[in-house]
């Protein structure tokens, strides 16, 4: 037998788990707390429900049950599928707090047949021919040692002894007359009472009587609870629907306010895309658009300024041509220069002649009257009469002159006058320039055949970045409100159509406070867990009291046939008991043998034969002497019950071996024994084709399978 595949939808720690297993060896790994044993667990129970291993269900039962409630609360549940005598099998079990309400669905998903348990029957015992202690004491090795081959009573046999008699006796290998007689007797004894008493169809039937009078009581109180139960729950369906339809409209509150939202963004991204169309806006980021709004803003400034300089040189030019015609001062001017001219000219020259004139008029005045020769008073009174005509013409001279002293202002007038004409001439080519650069400037924007039509689709522009800027800035902070990175104008139409198409009431917002006041109420309630709780509490009898009455008497006069007959059984085997005397002292040397075999193998062999006793005590035979097992150190101790269970297991199995389970069954080992065992178990996985799982949490067990090559998963 090979098991497949697991899956856990509900137990313990696991939900919706699933874990693939292939055949041969292999090992898996996990630390503390990780499950290994909630899996081990798991295997158990869906092939033997009564944990316990009683027949009905026991405290402890409902004790090991209730530890492996799965954590998320959903039902405990799974599946195993495994390959048994060459067909694959589903079994799937739905596991309630009692193992006698379990639902368990057994399928041979090679021929599609479903397989019907007897009453009572589990998995393991239709599949493996052997009951839940059996199946501990041999494949399924939670704890290692002796302790799980310690009977119950004295005396008590189990099922592996009847299981190894009767196969060894089926196959030849024991010297042992089987009868057939004190089988089927003991087999009908074991059906009508078992062992212990808690089994069998008497204590069933006994059980079942008692359960009819239990329900015959329980039918009076349940008439009386009932009424009480059925109106609360009336009354919280009605809440539960109030809450649903709250929960739907504040759900559709918040729709109707996020449609809003995205509304108002595709208005405003639609907006955008409309000035877009118009003003080629998106082509340039932000910090671009910015740029070039601030360069035209200056390149405004600047023509006005220059606009004003200009008018201001005009009035200027304006007025100085109005107080003085530009062409007569341009005579002036030319004779004003003729004038200094001259003046410069006798100021250099003619002073010098005019001096020497009237020394020379003065020295001939004195020489005459010196010399007594007035000869020499002619010659003075001509030279002073050319001095006197000399300085008169010099003084018209000084006296045209001194009337154009005034001309020095009307030459800076005129200065001024041309340097504003050429200042004029300068400014009046940059404004023109700067007139076309505007133009050029704008034309990105908005088309301008002139400067005056350039001006107007400024203030046009200036309009438009303001209403632009405004509309990314809405875009923004409603986007980051719907947490939304980059808006896109189609996905958000579709958006909006969905969530027109999700709001199915019409919402008031006058409501919606008095809504979530009211919600916070209803969610207190807990009116699920209460209404699930009532729930369960209803119970719809499936039987009347008469039923039950003729039911009871059917089962009291079956339960007396029972008895008589099992008194017959009894005395029918204490008349053959002596025919099976001599089997029951000698536990089988068949088993002895392969446990021996399997036992020199684990130690190395160190040693040879061992003897099982049939309460599993054992000898131990090593070349000097024989020793009990329980004087042998624990890890040899857990060594000869390892080999135990595995001839165990090898001699119960009907058909396939059933998989050996172990679960950190060598704690115990030193790394020599370790490795003994582990190379066993790999080598004997691969000669009989059984498959071994190994749960381990110890790293160092891993190490070595790994370098066996042992699949760890």
């Amino acid at each position: 037998m090979i098991i497949k595949k697991i899956q856990i939808n509900g137990f313990g720690k696991f939900d919706n788990f699933e874990m693939k297993l292939s055949d041969g060896m292999q090992v898996i790994y996990g630390p503390n707390e990780y499950g290994k044993s909630t899996i081990m667990e798991f295997i158990k129970i869906m092939f033997y429900s009564k944990l316990s291993g009683k027949k009905t269900t026991t405290a402890s039962d409902k004790l090991a049950r209730k530890k492996y409630l799965p954590w998320s609360g959903n039902q405990m549940s799974g599946t195993v599928e495994f390959i048994y005598g060459g067909n694959l099998y589903k079994v799937q079990k739905l596991i309630n707090p009692g193992s006698n309400s379990d639902k368990t669905l057994l399928q041979n998903i090679s021929t599609g047949e479903t397989i019907n348990l007897g009453k009572n029957e589990d998995v393991g015992e239709h599949i493996f021919g052997i009951d839940l202690k059996s199946f501990e004491k041999s494949s399924f090795v939670r704890s290692i040692g002796k302790a799980a081959f310690v009977s119950g009573k004295k005396g008590e046999e189990d099922s592996i002894y009847k299981k190894i008699i009767s196969n060894l006796s089926e196959t030849g290998e024991e010297n042992i007359s089987k009868e057939n007689a004190l089988k089927r007797i003991s087999s009908a004894i074991t059906d009508l009472e078992k062992s212990r008493g808690t089994g069998g169809k008497i204590y069933e039937t006994e059980c079942e009587i008692k359960n009819l009078n239990s329900q015959l009581y329980n039918l009076e109180q349940l008439d009386k609870n009932q009424a009480e139960a059925k109106l609360k729950i009336v009354k919280i369906k009605n809440l539960i629907k109030e809450k649903k339809e709250t929960e739907n409209y504040l759900q559709d509150f918040e729709k109707i306010n996020k449609l809003k939202k995205i509304n108002d963004v595709i208005l405003n991204l639609e907006k955008i895309n409309d000035l877009n169309k118009e003003i080629n806006f998106l082509k340039f980021t932000e910090k671009e658009l910015e740029e070039k709004h601030e360069e035209l803003f200056c390149l405004k400034n600047k023509l006005k300024s220059q606009s004003a300089n200009i008018k201001s040189i005009e009035n200027l030019i304006h007025l100085s041509e109005e107080k003085n015609s530009l062409e007569e001062l341009e005579k002036i001017k030319k004779r004003s220069l003729e004038i200094k001219s001259k003046k410069n000219h006798l100021k250099k020259f003619d002073f010098l002649v005019y001096g020497i004139c009237l020394l020379a008029a003065i020295g001939a005045f004195c020489f005459g009257f010196l010399v007594n020769n007035y000869v020499y008073f002619p010659m003075a009174i001509i030279i002073g009469g050319s001095l006197a005509i000399g300085w008169k013409k010099y003084s018209s001279v000084s006296a045209e002159k001194e009337n154009f002293d005034g001309l020095d202002i009307v030459n800076n007038q005129i200065d001024n006058i041309l340097n504003l004409k050429n200042s004029y001439s300068i400014e009046t080519k940059n404004f023109s320039e700067a007139k076309k650069q505007f133009v050029q400037k704008i034309s990105v924007f908005l088309s301008a055949k002139s400067f005056e039509e350039a001006l107007e689709n400024f203030e046009k522009l200036e309009e438009k970045i303001k209403i632009f800027k405004n509309l990314k800035k809405q875009v923004n902070i409603e986007t980051n409100i719907l947490e939304i990175k980059e808006p896109d104008l189609q996905k958000l139409k579709s958006l909006a159509n969905e969530l027109r198409g999700e709001i199915k009431l019409n919402v008031s917002f006058e409501d919606v406070e008095t809504k979530k006041e009211r919600l916070k109420l209803l969610q207190k309630m807990n009116l699920e867990e209460n209404y699930i709780n009532l729930r369960q509490s209803i119970v719809t009898p499936k039987i009347t009291a008469e039923e039950i009455n003729n039911l009871k008497n059917e089962k009291c006069e079956k339960l007396k046939k029972m008895k008589n007959y099992l008194k017959s059984l009894k005395i029918a085997l204490e008349t053959i008991e002596d025919v099976s005397g001599e089997m029951r002292k000698n536990f089988s040397p068949g088993l002895d043998k392969r446990t021996s075999e399997i036992f020199d193998k684990l130690t190395g062999g160190k040693y040879k034969n061992i003897h099982t006793k049939k309460d599993y005590s054992m000898m131990v035979s090593n070349q000097f002497i024989d020793v009990s097992c329980d004087n042998l150190s624990s890890g040899t101790i857990d060594q000869a019950y390892l080999a135990l269970r595995i001839a165990i297991s090898e001699i119960i199995s009907s058909k396939d071996l059933t998989p050996l389970t172990l679960d950190d069954s060598f704690i115990e080992y030193d790394d020599n024994r370790l490795n003994l065992a582990l190379d066993f178990l790999k080598n004997y996985s691969e000669k009989t084709n059984r498959q071994i799982i190994l749960f381990t949490c110890h790293e160092h067990i891993v190490n070595y399978a790994k370098s066996m090559l042992i699949k760890v998963i």
